[in-house]
């Protein structure tokens, strides 16, 4: 199985297609059709808030564990 890290910036991209991809002027029914409030897929899609494993699953997506190495 490969795995590709996608952004939050990438995420928001991706949840507005599912939304375009449910028809125009949806947000409300997709939000509503997959169990989330208007309100809150709106301040995901405005960089607001941030988006839960709910809404990371509706699009497909999960979060892992992840430690990036820095250097000093």
């Amino acid at each position: 199985m490969s795995t590709t890290t996608v952004t939050e910036g990438e995420v928001r991209e991706r949840l507005a297609g599912a939304i375009r991809a449910y028809g125009p002027g949806t947000q409300i029914a997709w939000a509503k059709a997959n169990g989330f409030s208007a309100p809150y897929v709106n301040e995901v899609l405005r960089g607001r808030r941030s988006p839960n494993a709910a809404i990371l699953a509706a699009l497909g997506l999960k979060t892992i564990p992840a430690a990036i190495e820095v250097s000093r």
